[in-house]
């Protein structure tokens, strides 16, 4: 099997649920997923293994020998593991091995580490941040094939699929390095526009953060320092030069005095950003996903005393 040393197991999941129904459509209802997500990752089975799985037949699909074959084999594994996971009813975070992840962006990731390390320090699993991908559709397709369990977004989801709930409500600030030579304490609009400035890229969208969130159009547009997705490296950047900045204010709050940053109001009027937490429908009733959610959902209260 080509690449098997990072082989997705959940492929086989979705092939299983596909050979059972003889139907993209049937196995994409059955597992809670786009019809996409099932096509996809059968395309990536098809690609790891080199073999035909399915041919055309009418307006349906009709399993190759070799996927007869294989669903033959597969079927008594993967039932012993789904009477395994039929237990998750019984999690119990003081026995169990199990790993949870998370998207957040990195400074969400930096900020609520201690509070989560302290909140998990007398249990067994371990719950690991990732960074989000650029997308929804991902984002969706990653939740229902069980590659993440929960995420820190901007953006409520769009999918019928996903829950959110919003967690925390920030304001946005101006940032500059502390001995900047034009600004101190306060900036007018005609300093802002004489800077030049780090954008922080919304993910998912092709907007800035000020363009995203400020509620009057910008008269002229600003100078162009640099560009990142990374609030840890804008602040860095910000630091290490003359160039402005607009970051959410109690996100950074913390990391005002090691980036040696002054905050500034905005000089024209800006929205507040809101974070939601998100996670999919079908993980409601499992006890693992609810000990999860509440120990982020502890930590953001700790850390940010919301």
């Amino acid at each position: 099997m080509a690449h098997s040393k990072h082989f997705d197991l959940n492929l086989l999941r979705i092939f299983m649920a596909v050979c059972r129904t003889e139907s993209f459509t049937k196995a994409a209802e059955e597992l809670d997923l786009t019809q996409s997500s099932v096509s996809n990752a059968v395309n990536r089975l098809k690609g790891n293994i080199a073999e035909e799985l399915f041919v055309r037949a009418g307006r349906g699909i009709k399993l190759t020998a070799f996927s007869q074959q294989l669903y033959q084999q597969l079927t008594p594994h993967l039932t012993a593991v789904e009477q395994l996971v039929s237990g998750f009813d019984e999690f119990s975070a003081q026995t169990s091995q199990r790993k949870f992840y998370v998207y957040a962006n990195d400074l969400f990731n930096l900020t609520l580490q201690p509070a989560i390390s302290t909140l998990t320090q007398d249990t067994q699993p371990q719950i690991i941040f990732r960074e989000p991908p650029n997308n929804e559709e991902t984002l969706l397709d990653e939740f229902m094939l069980g590659q993440v369990d929960l995420a820190i977004d901007i953006y409520p989801p769009s999918s019928q699929s996903l829950n959110y709930q919003k967690i925390l409500t920030d304001e946005v600030c101006c940032i500059a390095r502390r001995g900047h030579p034009r600004v101190n304490s306060n900036i007018t609009l005609e300093q802002y526009f004489n800077e030049k400035h780090a954008f922080l890229k919304m993910r998912r969208s092709n907007l800035s953060m000020v363009d995203t969130l400020s509620i009057e159009r910008l008269a002229q547009p600003r100078k162009m320092h640099s560009e990142y997705e990374s609030l840890t490296s804008m602040m860095m950047v910000v630091e290490q030069s003359d160039v402005l900045a607009i970051a959410p204010r109690k996100l950074i709050q913390q990391y005002v005095d090691k980036f040696n940053l002054q905050v500034l109001e905005p000089p024209f009027a800006t929205k507040a950003v809101d974070f939601y937490l998100v996670w999919p429908k079908k993980a409601d009733q499992n006890m693992a996903h609810r000990w999860l959610k509440g120990i982020v959902e502890q930590a953001i209260v700790d850390t940010f005393k919301v």
